[in-house]
């Protein structure tokens, strides 16, 4: 647990509301019975708590799951009291993402969505899944991807 999830437990250890958000946050670092190693936690309003894990396949893809608890205030609240759980694999980065508001091909069999991020330069796509054996199958069809190699950007076809 990272020092500044260890001191909101220390604070809350007591509070019979957060103890399961506290077992959430004593997850990090370990890996669950699906093979999905919880990266880091995030607690939230209420006691809700976001749980971020990844699983890494033969391949060297990765497929990174993010799971929302809600707090037992959060219907009480008007929030949504549903567990749910968003899995994402990235495709690749686009070397003109800016210019570009299409994705780099079409949406993937199964995916729900497409993701974008720019971490302070291009821009990173990710296709998003409800289902994690889909998830799982699209990202082992994928060509492999190690950290020691460079990953090329899309190459766009112009329409």
């Amino acid at each position: 647990m990272n020092t500044r999830n260890t001191g909101i437990a220390q604070v809350l250890r007591n509070n019979p509301h957060a103890r399961p958000m506290l077992s959430i946050l004593a997850r990090e670092g370990k890996v669950s019975g699906m093979g999905y190693t919880v990266e880091h936690s995030r607690p939230g309003r209420g006691f809700c708590c976001t749980e971020y894990s990844t699983k890494v396949l033969p391949n060297g893809r990765q497929v990174s799951l993010k799971t929302f608890y809600p707090g037992p205030f959060d219907g009480l609240a008007g929030f949504p009291t549903d567990i749910t759980e968003e899995y994402s694999v990235w495709v690749g980065w686009d070397k003109e993402g800016e210019e570009h508001d299409a994705p780099p091909m079409a949406l993937p069999a199964g995916a729900t969505r497409w993701g974008i991020a720019a971490f302070d330069g291009p821009c990173n796509w990710f296709a998003e899944f409800d289902d994690p054996e889909l998830a799982e199958t699209f990202a082992g069809s994928l060509p492999p991807c190690r950290e020691d190699e460079p990953v090329p950007p899309f190459v766009r076809i112009p329409p």
